[in-house]
């Protein structure tokens, strides 16, 4: 406990911000002020991501979910009330993210959503 605390306390070190780039998970949740410049620039720098979690960002735009696309890293994704996104952009970040194996899709408004959960039900 010591350790932590005494981590806790002191100030970044010069490599901190080069450590920010190596993160391999984020979570970004109720990002209502999440812009699609900024997802782009979070994407462009943290290029090591391998999962990356948007809960409740409603202003994320298909335009802004385009920045995942360059996530080559990328293996889990959750968008959880997304609502702004579309189809098509679902279908281009799955199609250019090569390495994902875990999609979680939550409240939003895709209309293939609707149609997996219909053939699921068959």
């Amino acid at each position: 406990m010591r350790a932590v605390s005494k981590s806790l306390s002191r100030r970044p070190s010069p490599a901190t911000p080069r450590m920010v780039f190596r993160l391999q998970s984020i979570s970004l949740s109720n990002g209502k002020f999440i812009t699609a410049e900024g997802l782009a620039a979070i994407c462009a720098s943290l290029v090591k991501l391998e999962a990356l979690d948007l809960l409740i960002c409603e202003s994320i735009s298909e335009r802004g979910l385009m920045g995942v696309a360059a996530l080559s890293c990328l293996n889990s994704l959750k968008l959880h009330y997304c609502t702004q996104l579309t189809d098509a952009a679902l279908e281009c970040i799955v199609s250019a993210l090569t390495q994902l194996k875990t999609l979680h899709l939550i409240g939003c408004n895709f209309k293939c959503c609707a149609m997996l959960s219909t053939a699921a039900d068959t």
